[in-house]
């Protein structure tokens, strides 16, 4: 996008390339959110934003999401996206549904059984993390997805929004974020509780 009346353009366009560094990259890769999403774009060798974007065409959004790129297509390092709350409610449907989205499998059920699969390491991991104690209904963190029981998993945003499905009754659901400021344990905590409630219910 060029129109330099943004401001985020105008800045952009200031930046100058590391000739030290290969290709030019300028973004800090987290070795635990995003070198995973990464890893597929690259392997289908289009830039970050190309392959995020075939992913929410084929899960059935509307109105493709905005990112945070750089202008070679990478995304920013915290990853942030924008959307209706129509197509946020459209990962967790096909995660509901095993993957399936009108009929064509759009996401791996390997990918949706790993989720679920409670080994040894995933457990561990979440009993010696920060947030298990503040989180006793969660069994562990598997995919980003904090995982309640065979059946459900939840989404959590960083400004409060939140995923959560029910694979045994096909429930979605999606809630857009009401928070003043960004990590409001505070809000957080009840928030979090009807989302689970919710999804065993419906």
């Amino acid at each position: 996008y060029k129109d330099d009346k943004y401001e985020t353009v105008a800045f952009t366009k200031t930046l100058k390339r590391n000739p030290k560094l290969k290709d030019g990259d300028w973004y800090n890769v987290s070795a635990n959110t995003n070198l995973i999403g990464l890893l597929g774009p690259r392997l289908a060798k289009v830039s970050a934003y190309e392959g995020t974007r075939r992913i929410l065409e084929t899960i059935g959004m509307e109105y493709i999401s905005g990112s945070a790129a750089n202008l070679h297509g990478q995304y920013d390092a915290g990853g942030g996206q924008y959307m209706t709350l129509r197509d946020m409610v459209k990962l967790p449907y096909a995660m509901s549904n095993g993957g399936q989205v009108a009929g064509r499998q759009v996401l791996s059920e390997a990918y949706i059984k790993d989720v679920f699969s409670a080994d040894e390491a995933k457990r561990k991991a979440w009993a010696n993390g920060p947030y298990a104690k503040m989180m006793p209904d969660f069994k562990f963190y598997s995919n980003q997805w904090y995982v309640v029981d065979d059946n459900i998993a939840v989404g959590i945003g960083s400004y409060g929004q939140y995923l959560a499905f029910n694979r045994k009754t096909g429930t979605a659901i999606a809630k857009m974020s009401t928070y003043h400021t960004g990590q409001n344990f505070t809000q957080g905590k009840p928030d979090l509780a009807w989302i689970v409630e919710q999804a065993r219910m419906l």
